[in-house]
């Protein structure tokens, strides 16, 4: 399967480890953690899980490295690569895209960002400086947010207008959490959300074929020293009942969790 497929709309979510503990609150000395070490040559392995409704449940394992690094309004960015790309996780597929770097407490990303749905072509627009998390912000703090309007046309020469919104938001900080058998301590996680809007030109009228709605969320977490050590992702379209645009609801799912990993910190 394409890549494409699981770039934010063909996924669906696990449920987090019982034993985590989760206080709230950003950790303390925010700036002098490391939750994701980027230095070239740093390594991290992944098991992805894909689910999506009338479809066969699949997994794949995935690496993803620190290849190279490149200049990003004036900051050090990083470049990683996949050794799957095909069957590449969710939130890896966005990094791998594009570059990222710091900047005091946050990690920031730079790339290009895709939006699949079925029965449309590929939405793919550039993102800029979006925090994928800051430490020194409450959780529920949303840290950006980006719209863009694409114009389509379904089978039939049905004119549609697809309205998207990006938003990250910080996320709660855990005292430890456990993922694939291993205990992380000191974890962060933050949320990528994708809200849609899909209106259908029909005779002189624009109907809703789907309404407003956050259509994926996307919830990262983050260990100190470590990285990425889990992702795991939710998505539900309700298409409004339509003759003129028959569209299938969409219920799916993926989550990523670490195996193993080789840093030297930054």
């Amino acid at each position: 399967m394409k890549k494409t497929r699981f770039l934010l709309l063909i996924i669906t979510a696990l449920i987090i480890a019982a034993c985590s503990e989760d206080d709230n609150s950003s950790p303390t000395n925010e700036e002098t953690i490391n939750y994701f070490p980027l230095s070239i040559g740093n390594t991290w392995d992944y098991n992805n899980q894909f689910s999506a409704t009338g479809q066969a449940d699949f997994s794949g394992n995935e690496t993803i490295s620190v290849s190279g690094t490149t200049q990003v309004s004036g900051n050090q960015a990083f470049e990683l690569n996949s050794s799957n790309p095909e069957n590449s996780g969710l939130t890896t597929s966005i990094f791998t895209q594009g570059a990222l770097y710091k900047s005091s407490s946050s990690l920031i990303y730079n790339g290009s960002f895709s939006v699949y749905i079925p029965d449309f072509s590929g939405l793919d627009f550039s993102l800029e400086n979006v925090p994928v998390y800051n430490t020194q912000l409450p959780a529920g703090t949303e840290m950006f947010v980006e719209t863009e309007t694409f114009q389509e046309e379904l089978e039939g020469g049905i004119p549609i207008t697809i309205n998207v919104a990006v938003i990250t938001n910080m996320g709660d900080s855990f005292e430890s959490l456990s993922v694939n058998n291993t205990e992380y301590t000191d974890v962060i996680s933050s949320e990528w959300i994708v809200e849609l809007e899909v209106l259908a030109a029909i005779g002189p009228v624009s109907i809703p074929i789907l309404q407003e709605q956050q259509a994926s969320v996307i919830t990262n977490y983050f260990a100190k020293d470590v990285g990425l050590i889990k992702s795991e992702s939710t998505t539900t379209l309700n298409f409004e009942v339509i003759p003129q645009v028959p569209l299938e609801d969409i219920d799916s799912s993926s989550s990523q969790e670490l195996t193993t990993y080789n840093v030297t910190l930054d």
